[in-house]
């Protein structure tokens, strides 16, 4: 689906900003502990020092924070990498990102035991 004008843009970024969101929150709300969307709301709204606030407050809030923040660094580097070679398939392989990692790995394997 190609978003021809500025109101189909707009209205795409719009859009994916609230599944962002919406997303964001779920990844709170959802894993191991039993927790509902009213205690994930309470666990910010009115915190009283429960096992389940806690959990949400810190290990869950910082957990989806840096998913979403490594997920927007990995779409800007890719970006970044189409850009600068003019190719939009671009990956890792063309500026040696693959084998700098080998060698890093094959060092500290090395150098480390």
């Amino acid at each position: 689906m190609l978003l021809k004008n500025s109101w189909q843009k707009w209205m795409g970024l719009f859009i994916t900003i609230l599944l962002l969101l919406f997303l964001l929150c779920s990844s709170i709300v959802y894993g191991y502990t039993d927790t509902t969307w009213k205690m994930a709301i309470d666990a910010f709204a009115d915190f009283n020092g429960t096992n389940e606030h806690i959990v949400i407050q810190s290990v869950r809030l910082p957990r989806a924070l840096i998913a979403s923040a490594i997920g927007a660094s990995l779409a800007i580097s890719g970006v970044l990498m189409q850009t600068l070679t003019k190719n939009p398939l671009a990956s890792p392989d063309i500026f040696g990102v693959n084998a700098g990692a080998g060698l890093a790995v094959v060092t500290g394997v090395t150098v480390l035991g």
